[in-house]
């Protein structure tokens, strides 16, 4: 699901590269169903100026697997009853993430990994029913799964380059997908 994020055309490069057959969404997409998974990119909106109550619906109406990215993430958090606010200290470039539970979408990761950061907004308290499998240096919570429904999300951007390990992320989620 596109939210005009400057990464979009990576995570679908990645994707396809993967031979997952995408199909890009616009917040204005009024169906979701059939789909075997959505992942949420990143974007300039930000969840406390309001303006993505569309998404939320959509997210919440979903009934299969969800990983957001970046802002997707925070949608994912706020339309599941988490905490969402403007960073006490937004995370720009590379940052240190630690691992604290290799659950799922993290599967394969060492305990500390840097990741690529883009964030003014950050999620600090997760919904009921999801756990949280990392942290940054700030305490940021960098990464959230809710097993139960295959509803994932991580702050960070595993589609650049500089993020290590972020292929293993899509990975993770296509094995989630493919179940």
């Amino acid at each position: 699901m596109y939210f005009g994020g400057q990464y979009n055309h990576l995570i679908t490069k990645v994707l396809k590269y993967m031979g997952v057959q995408v199909k890009i969404l616009t917040t204005s997409e009024e169906e979701v169903s059939g789909l075997d998974g959505i992942v949420i990119s990143g974007g300039p909106q930000s969840i406390v100026d309001g303006g993505i109550e569309h998404a939320v619906r959509l997210v919440r109406s979903f009934d299969g697997p969800i990983l957001g990215i970046c802002l997707g993430h925070q949608i994912i958090n706020y339309a599941f009853g988490g905490g969402v606010r403007r960073a006490v200290n937004p995370e720009y470039g590379m940052t240190e993430v630690k691992i604290i539970d290799n659950d799922t979408i993290l599967t394969g990761f060492p305990h500390i990994v840097n990741v690529w950061e883009s964030h003014t907004d950050e999620v600090y308290q997760p919904p009921p029913d999801f756990k949280v499998l990392a942290i940054s240096q700030e305490s940021t919570i960098q990464a959230v799964a809710n097993n139960k429904d295959s509803i994932f999300g991580v702050q960070f951007h595993p589609e650049v380059k500089h993020t290590q390990m972020g292929q293993l992320v899509f990975e993770n989620f296509i094995k989630v997908c493919t179940r």
